[in-house]
């Protein structure tokens, strides 16, 4: 169907139009804001809200086909002017094989929850509680992982049958990540401002950075958008480049440190 769906977080709704006469088809009523875009997947519509909720609805209708609350109680609190959960959805949402799977909760010290859900009936497959996870931003999956950004921290990652938690991968921190073969780029996080990070998805390190706040990816193309401009690089020579780059800077700071590490033996031996 040829439809255009947007989500508000100025009036906590989301909206379907016709896209040849921009006429509105039907809108639905959460209760609170709604950060992130909604998923389509099957005639059925995913959406998660501040209010802690996520929604399924028909595509057509717009009528409500499930909705559930995953994190441990309802309490709403005062926040950016506005009433939400203790445990707000602010991240995207992802369906694969018929599972939905997303992440409830901002607050560590609210509760934080990994979730899948049956796409067609919102039943529990699972709800695992995170530690030390703040989830808010788009999130990413692979065959087996889950990767979500955690805004001022680092890229979390998740064990996909499970909801497991597998770590935090290298980078700067920020609310925007995409998936590159087995690479997740992640950032750009306040420290830096205005750097993405190359971190492996096994080892979980850095292996590259760039200038950019953006990247789409067209084969062995990155088109890397920074805030002064626009620039193409050709992927697998830069990170071939960067490893190389990367072991030469480890011999580099090993050899600093053997050449420190004599010069102290030296002068001690001297001051006797």
């Amino acid at each position: 169907y040829q439809h255009v769906y947007f989500a508000s977080s100025a009036d906590d709704q989301v909206y379907c139009l016709d896209p040849e006469t921009g006429d509105e088809l039907w809108r639905f009523f959460a209760e609170a804001p709604i950060r992130l875009a909604p998923t389509v997947s099957l005639n059925k519509l995913y959406f998660g809200s501040d209010d802690g909720y996520i929604y399924c609805l028909d595509i057509l209708s717009g009528d409500l086909v499930w909705k559930r609350r995953p994190g441990a109680d309802d309490r709403r609190y005062p926040g950016n002017g506005r009433v939400i959960s203790s445990t707000p959805l602010r991240t995207g949402v992802i369906v694969d094989k018929g599972t939905v799977y997303f992440f409830a909760g901002l607050f560590p010290d609210e509760g934080v929850y990994c979730c899948a859900l049956d796409a067609a009936t919102g039943e529990t497959r699972y709800t695992q509680k995170v530690d030390g996870v703040s989830a808010q931003g788009y999130m990413l999956a692979s065959s087996s992982r889950l990767f979500v950004p955690t805004g001022r921290t680092n890229p979390a990652m998740f064990d996909l049958a499970s909801g497991k938690f597998l770590g935090q991968l290298a980078g700067n921190g920020g609310a925007y990540a995409v998936l590159v073969d087995n690479a997740v780029v992640n950032g750009p996080g306040l420290e830096s401002g205005r750097n993405l990070t190359f971190a492996d998805a096994e080892s979980k390190e850095g292996v590259a950075q760039c200038d950019g706040i953006r990247m789409v990816v067209d084969g062995p193309i990155a088109y890397i958008q920074s805030k002064e401009d626009l620039k193409a690089l050709d992927r697998p020579k830069f990170l071939e480049f960067s490893k190389e780059w990367n072991k030469l800077n480890a011999q580099r700071i090993d050899y600093k440190k053997q050449i420190d590490k004599a010069t102290d033996k030296k002068d001690l031996l001297e001051a006797k």
